[in-house]
């Protein structure tokens, strides 16, 4: 999987101390042989398409980044010194707002399918068994990892009894 660097990030990465970059740099290659299939300890979902590269050390290392057109895009590090991810911090970078705007309609359609698909008590094995298809088909649909085609979509739909409406404003 191609990885996309933000400028920012670099600047941050070269900031850090040589171990640090070094770890930061092995977990990056991580990411790129694995891509979406990163999980935890090095990779965590943060929301929708939004996901933390974490790197343990002496001090917690975390980059945001987000997939798109088959790329990881790295888009803002920092060093954690909380639990807590600061969301309204980050939503002040206007490249991280405009990439979260941008991914609003996608992951509308995602939580709708997730809502549904809760609301009818079934499992997303039980879905993918209704719709002919896996599981892991399901997963990547609800995780914003694959692009359906409107035909999935309208099957989707069906099998969870509702419509589809598509507009263009």
């Amino acid at each position: 999987m191609k990885i996309l660097f933000d400028h920012q990030v670099e600047m941050f990465i070269a900031s850090l101390e040589k171990p640090t970059i070094a770890k930061v740099l092995r977990a990056i290659d991580l990411l790129e042989c694995f891509g979406c299939q990163l999980g935890l300890p090095q990779s965590k979902k943060v929301k929708n398409n939004l996901f933390e590269l974490r790197i343990r050390g002496q001090r917690e290392v975390q980059i945001f980044y987000t997939f798109k057109d088959g790329m990881a895009i790295l888009f803002h590090g920092f060093i954690k010194k909380s639990q807590k991810i600061p969301k309204k911090q980050l939503l002040r970078d206007k490249e991280i707002r405009k990439a979260y705007d941008e991914l609003g309609p996608e992951f509308e359609l995602i939580q709708m399918i997730i809502e549904k698909r809760i609301k009818q008590n079934l499992t997303q094995s039980e879905l993918a068994e209704k719709l002919g298809t896996k599981q892991s088909a399901i997963s990547r649909l609800e995780r914003g990892a694959y692009n359906p085609t409107l035909a999935f979509l309208r099957k989707t739909a069906n099998a969870l009894g509702a419509e589809i409406h598509i507009s263009f404003s």
